[in-house]
């Protein structure tokens, strides 16, 4: 092991089920967390890396007064046009990756030792998740999700389904997952798995590159395996925890990732 070691964490799950009061958990405990979100908001505001392209893909429409994109407004498109959001991520995920990787090389560069959580919506539908040496789902009740989603962006009931629709289903989620978190309950539970899982990502941080596989906790941790019927594409390719691949290529983030092996490297070691 080198002296400088990142144990990278993908962060993940459905839309309106908590990513962010996670994210914030993870990130007061001592974790980089990098929210994809927020770099793609900087990315498509006026004088963004990806304000131009946007605009000369989607049009005039999509382009506020100050040369930024309307974000609202492309996301009532792209949420209800599969074309049109293929389009969008091929737009922004190659940008989104590069940033990202530079700021998990400065965490790396100045604490040594940690562990780096990427905190994005869409891993498990673009592949993204199998760049990263862990995974981390977010799920909760169904009808919870769908309230949440109503009340946060002021949606009605139909045009929130959609949305929800947009996404891989969460079953499909949790079966690619390390560990899954379930914010249906209190806060304070949901603040308490947290913690627990944080305290194992550290023990897998000690562990590398003999990752134990933490897929089959049952209901609170991770969802036990599928014993029957057809796997889902992702599951079925899904590698050991201990593989030793090396990591794909930077800078390319599509759907064709779904065929490449995931790593079994921690960043900066040996």
């Amino acid at each position: 092991m080198s002296g400088r070691e990142i144990l990278t964490v993908g962060l993940t799950g459905g839309i309106a089920c908590g990513r962010t009061t996670i994210g914030a958990t993870l990130t007061r405990l001592g974790a980089c967390v990098i929210d994809m979100d927020e770099l793609a908001h900087r990315l498509v505001e006026p004088g963004g890396a990806a304000a131009r392209l946007v605009a000369d893909a989607f049009g005039p429409k999509y382009v506020d007064e100050q040369g930024g994109i309307r974000r609202k407004t492309l996301a009532a498109l792209v949420f209800r046009d599969a074309e049109a959001r293929e389009r969008l991520e091929k737009i922004l995920h190659p940008l989104i990756l590069v940033e990202s990787e530079r700021v998990l090389d400065d965490f790396a560069a100045s604490r040594g030792r940690g562990i780096g959580i990427i905190d994005a919506a869409l891993l498990v539908e673009t592949g993204g998740w199998r760049r990263y040496d862990r995974l981390i789902v977010v799920v909760c009740d169904p009808v919870l999700q769908l309230r949440r989603l109503m009340a946060r962006d002021e949606l009605g009931e139909q045009e929130a389904r959609a949305r929800i629709a947009a996404q891989a289903p969460l079953a499909e989620k949790k079966l690619l997952a390390d560990y899954v978190i379930d914010t249906s309950s209190t806060l304070a539970e949901t603040e308490t798995r947290t913690h627990e899982i944080y305290a194992m990502l550290l023990e897998d941080l000690e562990r590398h590159p003999n990752l134990p596989d933490r897929r089959a906790r049952g209901s609170r941790g991770t969802s036990p395996r599928r014993s029957s019927g057809t796997p889902c594409r992702a599951a079925a390719t899904r590698p050991s925890c201990s593989s030793s691949a090396p990591r794909p290529p930077r800078c390319v983030w599509t759907a064709a990732v779904w065929t490449r092996p995931r790593p079994g490297r921690i960043r900066g070691s040996a």
